[in-house]
């Protein structure tokens, strides 16, 4: 069971940017703190994608783990974490 890597790092930037063309995942693993599960990424997602995402505030967040199954979503809460904040337009202003 293979899980792909959605994330690149763009030299020029130095941002991660996801490879939309390259839609849809399998699994999609986010390694930042966001205030929401941001709703473009559960569209990147396979009908059984998952996703693993730490949410929250940003100090602390809960990991958790969303999967697509038969047309809904499954949400687990893995426990209490704490992962630097996600910038940008799905994440904090600054």
């Amino acid at each position: 069971e293979g899980w792909p890597t959605p994330w690149r790092l763009s030299k020029s930037s130095r941002k991660s940017k996801m490879k939309f063309e390259e839609a849809p995942y399998d699994r999609i693993y986010v390694t930042a703190g966001a205030p929401a599960i941001p709703e473009t990424l559960l569209e990147l997602l396979s009908p059984d994608g998952k996703l693993l995402i730490p949410i929250g505030s940003r100090y602390t967040q809960e990991l958790m783990l969303v999967e697509k199954s038969k047309g809904s979503l499954l949400k687990k809460n893995l426990g209490a974490c704490v992962f630097v904040p996600l910038i940008g337009k799905y994440g904090w202003k600054e």
